[in-house]
């Protein structure tokens, strides 16, 4: 609805837990001819090799993270979606640019970076629920439209604000 009209991303973003072989779903990246990096969490020229695929993206908008159990990343971008049976934990975000996915990527490498991602929404929700509470004390009858219908209607405007402000959005 409003939503789908007012955000267009640039790359979907989805993050995906895998307990599979990463050889056997590189090779068949390979065979489908879809642009991939492996990269480790504690290797220093990660930063380097997302640049480069990014780079090397032109019109591609569907970005997959792979984590695997041993420690290893798979980056993998593509023009379609990839199908997902077998995952057992997927986070899925919208990005408005480059820089952002850049970030969002770097950022599921280590947990101090986590956190401090899980935190930016929230100084986005503050003010506005301060706001909300000030206005529902002022003008009672504000108050009985939010408790009927404004969880929906806050919740995607909070969604489109993440999504400018910081330049992601959960799904």
């Amino acid at each position: 609805m409003l939503f789908g009209k007012l955000i267009s991303p640039r790359y979907h973003l989805r993050i995906w837990k895998l307990k599979f072989e990463k050889e056997k779903i590189k090779e068949g990246l390979k065979l489908r001819s879809i642009k991939f990096i492996e990269f480790y969490e504690d290797s220093y020229d990660a930063e380097l090799k997302v640049d480069s695929l990014l780079a090397s993206a032109i019109s591609e908008k569907y970005v997959y993270l792979m984590k695997f159990e041993n420690n290893g990343n798979l980056l993998v971008i593509s023009e379609k979606p990839l199908t997902k049976e077998g995952i057992s934990k997927q986070d899925a975000y919208l990005v408005h640019d480059e820089a952002t996915l850049k970030k969002l990527i770097l950022s599921q490498n280590s947990k101090k970076s986590r956190i401090l991602m899980e935190f930016q929404p929230l100084l986005v929700w503050s003010p506005i629920a301060f706001a909300i509470t000030y206005l529902t004390k002022k003008v009672p009858l504000l108050t009985f439209f939010f408790a009927i219908g404004g969880y929906f209607i806050i919740k995607e405007l909070l969604k489109i604000l993440e999504y400018y402000l910081l330049g992601y959005c959960r799904e």
